[in-house]
């Protein structure tokens, strides 16, 4: 389950989102940009505007928007008028505009659930990032703080569950391709499996999957023997996770809207970017 990483659909921390945990996505509670609001009121930064809009927003559009669109809390606007007043309000993507340890380059560079940028979107973003930073009279920091691979964990954590519980068949599959209206099995609103680490094939057994719902409804699910979880319960999304098991607990970053709730359908969940934990 779009940054647990939970779901793009949940990443955990899934789709998010964590661009997470998942994960996530980027770096939480990170700096937050200098000199400049995001507002658009600076006319000095028309000129990062424009380029911005011309250049590097539709790599966001067409990169990011599908796990990090405005309508998951994310930071692509659906308006592409708001573009820019959106991305650079967001610490969590842009962080001090340095192009060294922006999250924007950081993050996607290794690849980021998949994704990857070409040399040339590459050097289109690096180009907006120094003009950011140059109009903002701010300094690249000369030594980059260290990058997090995966969102902070939650204080707290769930005991380890003894359960014998199968969890069935087909764990990193997409649970609601069968188990909806249409695909003829008892439907489920949220599903996935929990692997020990995002490129993991190790389920994990008897953590706790929490799910929060619009309304603040906590829903726990436990992982099955094969490291499946699902709910038939209805939920209000959209939805927060966490997934939980002592000592590691990992929230995924955005909100898991209703188009998420499965999983591991292909663009969140998949191999290489699994909801995991440690």
């Amino acid at each position: 389950m779009q940054n647990l990483p939970i779901l793009c659909c949940l990443v955990l921390v899934g789709c998010v989102g964590t661009l997470e945990q998942d994960y996530a996505s980027f770096e939480p509670g990170g700096p937050t940009p200098p000199a400049g609001d995001g507002s658009g009121s600076d006319d000095g930064l028309a000129a990062a505007k424009q380029m911005f809009d011309t250049t590097v927003f539709p790599i966001l559009s067409a990169r990011c928007a599908g796990c990090h669109g405005e309508a998951a809390s994310g930071f692509v606007a659906a308006d592409p008028a708001d573009g820019w007043d959106l991305a650079t309000s967001d610490p969590t993507l842009v962080g001090t505009f340095a192009p060294t340890t922006a999250p924007i380059l950081m993050k996607v560079k290794p690849s980021h659930r998949g994704v990857t940028y070409t040399a040339d979107e590459e050097s289109k973003i690096t180009a907006w990032l120094s003009m950011e930073l140059d109009l903002r009279d701010t300094q690249e920091p000369t030594t980059p703080p260290p990058m997090t691979t995966t969102p902070p964990p939650t204080v707290g954590c769930d005991t380890a569950v003894a359960t014998t519980t199968s969890g069935r068949h087909n764990p990193g599959q997409a649970c609601l391709n069968c188990h909806s209206s249409a695909g003829g099995e008892t439907p489920f609103t949220i599903g996935g499996t929990l692997y020990k680490g995002a490129n993991g094939t190790t389920p994990i057994v008897g953590a706790t999957i929490h799910l929060v719902d619009a309304n603040g409804k906590d829903i726990p699910l436990v992982t099955a023997v094969n490291g499946n979880f699902w709910t038939t319960q209805a939920v209000v999304f959209p939805v927060t996770v966490k997934a939980s098991r002592c000592p590691d607990t990992l929230a995924m970053v955005a909100p898991v809207t209703a188009a998420g709730g499965n999983c591991n359908m292909g663009g969140c969940h998949v191999a290489g970017a699994r909801v995991y934990l440690p």
